[in-house]
């Protein structure tokens, strides 16, 4: 019988979750490893640090980037003996800087993980698993990683596994055998589906049989007569989008001091793309310090704060849009509060439009940058975001524009950047069919 070893970092005192700071006698990465532990009775460790990080939040997150740039290895309090009786290893962590803290690189490197399986878990506020996955299988070469699961930092979090699947018998059983079987599980259910739109899509009276799926598409969206009065509100913006972004210059996380804000690349790629125009969301009063560590600090204050700082300029006609394009940098696992200045001061303009949001990061990922803005826009049809690490934007543009490009095709962007109707709007016409006995139906899997 495999044996599973849970290893886990974690760090008490002052932390940041549930957007603010907090004093917490137990780490959250400690509370899901418990969790682990009571469902499936595997073994733990807890890597500690001889030198523990400050109690104190702020400072403990500079001292964690002081030993990431250095590529430090903090000596730990002790280590197993061995690991040569564990098959999986469930590696867990809090996010430090896009990554995992250096002390469980130390622990990495102590052991040979040839044969074994290593289950990343990686505990955060919005920043997902960063680059854990890939320097994970860096320090520890001689064994790749499993997909990994993660977890939002508050009160130990929602465990993407969640109780209910491992108390029923799933116990992070992760053999070859049994995700082969997932794996078939899911093909089947694609052929099934896939099955199900053939069938429903040719059973329409007076279709071709070789009519396409496009074409379908095509005669869902065609206006009737009923619908001319509804198409002719609708044209002033028909077919036009807008890019609405902010970005930063000045000193920025692992690119330096740059001269062209990542977001604003962004934001130039999506317009050369589409033809969209821009609108720059300019600080009014631009108080933001052009460093890294006094900006991160404002930025968390208005946050702390709800703060809605005042742009420059006026938002062209909203009116003349069917799509806007709403990008920024990730600020403390959120849209920077300026954002939200937009979001409330344009609320009823933007009500019916398809809004996508895209981020620029450092292994945040998106932040949940599309749920907050359906929130905060709650009559609009919110489309599938993108989140593009800064770091590519400065050093790898062509890549940057490659993933654009792929992006804006997969939402159905065409050219002059009016949304697809595959996209946007084959769920409003299942809900409101033309009248018939057998209609062309719309599936996106």
């Amino acid at each position: 019988m495999s044996k599973t070893l849970i290893a886990y970092f974690s760090r008490a005192d002052e932390n940041y979750f549930g957007g603010a700071m907090r004093y917490v006698k137990v780490g959250n990465t400690e509370i899901v490893c418990g969790i682990i532990e009571k469902l499936t009775g595997a073994d733990h460790f807890k890597i500690e640090m001889k030198n523990p990080y400050s109690p104190v939040y702020m400072t403990c997150i500079d001292e964690a980037k002081r030993d990431l740039r250095s590529g430090a290895r903090p000596e730990l309090v002790s280590l197993p003996e061995s690991l040569a009786g564990y098959d999986t290893v469930i590696l867990a962590y809090p996010n430090y800087w896009g990554t995992m803290p250096m002390a469980v690189v130390t622990f990495l490197e102590a052991f040979d993980f040839s044969g074994k399986t290593i289950l990343p878990l990686c505990t955060n506020e919005g920043s997902g698993m960063g680059s854990s996955e890939r320097d994970i299988n860096k320090y520890a070469p001689r064994r790749g990683t499993e997909k990994g699961s993660f977890d939002h930092g508050q009160s130990g979090g929602e465990f993407r596994r969640s109780r209910e699947e491992m108390a029923r018998g799933e116990r992070l059983d992760l053999r070859a055998e049994d995700r082969m079987k997932r794996i078939r599980t899911k093909l089947v259910c694609f052929m099934t589906a896939l099955c199900l739109l053939f069938c429903l899509a040719s059973c329409g009276k007076g279709i071709e049989p070789e009519q396409t799926a496009e074409e379908h598409v095509s005669n869902e969206a065609a206006p009737s007569a009923d619908h001319t009065a509804e198409q002719e509100d609708d044209s002033a913006g028909e077919g036009k989008s807008l890019v609405v972004y902010f970005s930063r210059t000045g000193e920025q996380y692992t690119v330096g001091v740059i001269d062209k804000g990542n977001t604003a690349i962004v934001a130039e790629m999506i317009a050369d793309e589409t033809g969209a125009d821009l609108f720059e969301l300019v600080p009014a009063d631009d108080h933001y310090p052009m460093t890294y560590a006094e900006l991160t600090d404002v930025a968390k204050q208005e946050q702390n704060e709800g703060a809605r700082p005042e742009y420059a300029g006026e938002v062209p006609d909203l009116s003349a849009y069917d799509t806007v394009f709403i990008g920024a940098p990730v600020w403390w696992g959120d849209w920077p509060m300026i954002l939200y200045t937009f979001f409330e001061n344009n609320a009823d303009a933007l009500s019916g439009k398809t809004l996508v949001p895209f981020s620029t990061h450092e292994g945040s990922g998106l932040s949940g940058f599309d749920k907050k803005l359906g929130v905060a826009c709650l009559d609009a049809e919110i489309g599938k975001g993108l989140a593009v690490r800064g770091n590519d934007c400065q050093n790898r543009q062509d890549s940057v524009r490659e993933d654009v490009a792929e992006w804006l095709g997969n939402l159905g962007i065409e050219g002059n950047g009016s949304p697809n109707a595959m996209l946007f709007r084959s769920f409003s016409r299942l809900q409101n069919p033309a009248p018939a006995s057998c209609h062309p139906v719309t599936f996106m899997l």
